[in-house]
């Protein structure tokens, strides 16, 4: 998985939703936005689409990817590669 891959959520249930010290360590510049979303209420659920903004190592885990990963409705969310799948982009008709 690479910054700026389509993705779409396939295992909603390897979402992080308290990893303040992964997002600390590697996304600094994004932590307030990403808890903001979580205490307004976003939900992940299995179809949610979006663009990988990031990817780090989980820190805990060796071998193991953490996505940062841009919504199509805009908010943030973290999540283990291994919840998504890549999507291609839909061809437009001409």
């Amino acid at each position: 998985m690479n910054a700026g891959n389509r993705v779409e959520v396939v295992r909603q249930g390897m979402h992080y939703s308290t990893y303040h010290n992964w997002m600390n360590k590697n996304a600094p510049e994004f932590h307030d936005e990403w808890q903001d979303g979580r205490y307004y209420g976003f939900q992940i659920a299995d179809g949610l689409r979006g663009s990988v903004v990031l990817v780090a190592e989980h820190g805990m885990f060796e071998g193991t990817f953490l996505c940062l990963v841009r919504a199509d409705d805009n908010n943030l969310f973290l999540i283990n590669e291994e919840g998504l799948i890549k999507i291609r982009k839909s061809r437009k008709a001409t």
